[in-house]
């Protein structure tokens, strides 16, 4: 006696195995690109970001715009002081509050390193060195090369560059736990400490 053959699955059996087959593997793929997104994030956020990242990084002659308009260069190339360059921007809360900070720094260690602010371009600026008392010059910054050369990081950020252009220290951030000690360590200062959290002068 012949045994009978099973019967063929459905179409509709059928049709539904593809879909399962086909959302299987859309989902292993989906898996798979945010796994490797998560990886990559985690990358960037867990990468180093201090000093020495950053130190050895030889500058060139950076292409500025004074406050009233007219170009300039910082060059690093001529002057027998260090530079203290300085990184803010009128929209930078923490900038203001450090502000009392970088004028005591550039107040009782003038002598010997020449202090330079320097902010992406913005048309408060002006209003905003004037309103907050900054005493050292500042100029906006109009090329991204110039940006990306510097290594910018988050606002305010510090650096120190020796004669020649040689990057030798980078704080990123306001002068507060580690950085200010870092900074009263490395300048022999004692800092006054962040002021109390508003509004920043100038800011529209």
């Amino acid at each position: 006696m012949n045994e009978s053959a099973a019967p063929a699955p459905s179409k509709d059996v059928r049709s539904r195995r593809r879909d399962a087959v086909f959302l299987g593997a859309l989902l292993a793929v989906s898996l798979a690109l945010n796994l490797a997104l998560g990886w990559k994030i985690r990358e960037i956020r867990t990468a180093p970001f201090d000093s020495a990242t950053r130190t050895g990084v030889v500058l060139s002659a950076i292409k500025v715009t004074d406050l009233d308009g007219r170009p300039q260069t910082v060059d690093f190339s001529l002057p027998a002081k260090a530079t203290v360059l300085y990184i803010l921007h009128p929209s930078c809360g923490w900038c203001f509050r450090n502000m009392k900070n970088i004028e005591a720094l550039a107040n009782s260690r003038g002598e010997s390193y020449r202090y330079v602010g320097l902010s992406l371009s913005d048309p408060r600026l002006p209003v905003y060195t004037k309103a907050n008392g900054i005493t050292f010059p500042v100029y906006s910054i109009e090329s991204y090369a110039a940006v990306k050369e510097i290594l910018l990081g988050s606002t305010p950020q510090t650096i120190v560059v020796m004669p020649g252009g040689k990057v030798v220290k980078n704080w990123v951030g306001a002068f507060s736990g580690d950085n200010q000690k870092e900074i009263e360590s490395y300048f022999s200062v004692h800092l006054p400490g962040l002021q109390p959290a508003q509004a920043s002068k100038g800011e529209f």
